[in-house]
């Protein structure tokens, strides 16, 4: 396995400032049109949504 690409939720707070669940849940991963055997990371569309994440949390995405 190889990562692809990082996803980085930073907190204002040591103690953080959203739990993991709710960030996690702004990540989408979805099959791209017209793929019906995905073999590759580029099948994929993957989105973050950024309108969800909340105040004091940063998001960065590593590719």
């Amino acid at each position: 396995m190889a990562v692809r690409e990082l996803i980085v939720f930073k907190h204002d707070s040591e103690l953080g400032n959203a739990p993991a669940y709710k960030l996690f849940d702004t990540i989408h991963v979805q099959k791209k049109d017209g793929v019906i055997a995905p073999r590759n990371y580029t099948d994929y569309d993957i989105t973050v949504d950024e309108s969800k994440i909340p105040e004091h949390v940063t998001c960065t995405r590593m590719i």
